[in-house]
């Protein structure tokens, strides 16, 4: 009968009973039986050939045990240049960081600037020098000019070009920040989208055009004030140099008044003034500003003003909410410092949120944004240094009322807010009947220089001169 144990060793299917007592009793002739199995003998056999592979692979090893061990030591250096390299970029970024923060470009471009400046003086002065210490006819052909000096025309020329690059330079850029209606703030930077930084547009094909915001992304969060603004309100735009507002001890602030060029207002409807889309909007111009008779700017106003430039609001326009882009040398401005190129003029522009009542029933004709500039527009390609006595400012004409048009019905009263200005103990008497033309309001701009509206103040006021820009109703 078969057992388990005949089955797993067949070989002692031939034992008597005798021979397995001996086998379990007698150790030698256990040990030789066990050692004649066939599969104890390959279990012999494969010991001893892994025995000779195991021996052969440390052979090997032993051979390759010094380049195993140069291997180690490039790779450790390797790994010791690769935590030097990670810890220097880490030095370098940071330095980087430090090196262009904006504070630091900021230095840099100051220093560039005031050099260039220092360069161009010393050229001018050298050339000044040279006329003054040599014979104006030293020169064999007769030409006046001196020998080993510059010939007037090219001096001109290369003064030119070195004080464009000074321009270029200069941080002399403005931001429209702040909305007065009848001599009262709305607010520091109240119902404006104002960008963080006061850099210029170039392409007047860009969106960018309208109310800025997409290169200079607008501060956040964006007003959502809607300005009250009576039909007939004088507006006063302020701009500085910065978003801090004033700085008076800054020669660049509300620019720098080496930049020329005009100052613009336009107005365009919108269902919600607040609304984030200003694509698509038909718009027209209520003030232009730009080079009057004497060669002065429209922005040289501005900056003697103190940043400030007024306008009225017509009184025909329907009543609604609009935007009102405001466009000037520094935030809503045309900066002609570099326009004899395109792209090469500056378009600064910010666009404030009001809402108008009061006003008439005239719609006026509109242009697009963009669209109603081109980069050949005399007023945009314009080389301002040609010694110019004429301006075509860009844009339409601005928009006036037709004659007999005016409000279909009384304005409604602005909110009050703490006046800028000394408050007047005076205060209008009640007007019995309406005046037979528009008048202005206390605080309001009545006269001067350029002025082209209304100059018949309430009743009670009369036009007062600030100076030869400004005369106000008080």
């Amino acid at each position: 009968m078969a057992t388990p144990l005949l089955q797993e060793f067949p070989e002692l299917s031939n034992f008597s009973r005798e021979d397995l007592e001996d086998l379990l009793n007698d150790p030698v002739y256990f040990q030789a039986f066990f050692h004649s199995l066939d599969r104890v003998k390959y279990m012999y056999r494969a010991q001893a050939e892994l025995g000779m592979a195991n021996e052969s692979i440390a052979k090997n090893n032993v051979a390759l045990q010094e380049s195993l061990y140069n291997l180690r030591a490039e790779t450790q250096a390797a790994f010791d240049d690769a935590k030097s390299l990670e810890k220097r970029w880490k030095e370098l970024e940071k330095e980087q960081k430090e090196r262009f923060t904006p504070q630091f470009l900021l230095m840099r471009l100051k220093h560039a600037t005031t050099a260039q400046d220092d360069a161009t003086e010393a050229m001018a002065s050298t050339f000044v020098q040279q006329q003054a210490a040599l014979p104006s006819l030293s020169r064999e052909d007769g030409t006046g000019t001196p020998r080993g000096g510059l010939e007037v025309d090219e001096f001109i020329q290369q003064f030119k070009e070195a004080r464009k690059t000074y321009h270029k330079r200069a941080i002399a850029h403005s931001i429209f920040q702040e909305v007065h209606v009848n001599g009262v703030s709305q607010g520091h930077t109240a119902g404006i989208r104002v960008p963080e930084y006061d850099g210029p547009i170039s392409d007047v094909n860009s969106n960018d055009i309208i109310c800025n915001g997409g290169i200079n992304p607008y501060r956040q969060p964006v007003s959502q004030k809607i300005i009250d603004v009576p039909a007939g309100a004088q507006v006063t735009a302020e701009w500085h140099h910065t978003l801090r507002g004033a700085e008076p001890n800054n020669p660049s602030d509300p620019i720098d008044p080496s930049h020329k060029g005009p100052v613009m207002v336009y107005l365009a409807q919108i269902p919600n003034a607040a609304q984030s889309s200003v694509t698509g909007l038909k718009w027209f111009k209520i003030y232009h500003d730009g080079l009057d008779s004497s060669g002065v700017w429209g922005v040289d106003r501005l900056v003697r003003n103190k940043g400030k430039m007024t306008y009225t609001i017509p009184t025909c326009i329907p009543d609604g909410q609009y935007l009102m882009r405001v466009e000037l040398i520094g935030a809503s401005i045309l900066a002609l410092h570099g326009a004899q190129s395109y792209p090469g003029a500056q378009f600064y522009m910010e666009c404030a949120q009001i809402r108008i009542s009061g006003g008439g029933n005239v719609n006026p004709p509109t242009v697009s944004f963009p669209g109603v500039y081109k980069g050949t527009d005399p007023g945009v390609r314009v080389n301002i240094y040609s010694g110019i006595r004429s301006y075509t400012i860009p844009g339409p004409d601005v928009f006036t009322c037709p004659a007999g048009s005016g409000p279909t019905q009384p304005a409604a009263p602005i909110p009050t807010v703490t006046p800028t200005q000394p408050a007047v103990t005076t205060t209008a008497a009640p007007v019995p009947s309406a005046p037979a033309g528009p008048t202005v309001p206390q605080y309001g701009q009545c006269g001067g220089s350029g002025y082209t509206g209304p100059t018949q103040c309430s009743s009670g006021q009369s036009c007062t001169k600030v100076n030869d820009w400004y005369s106000q109703c008080l």
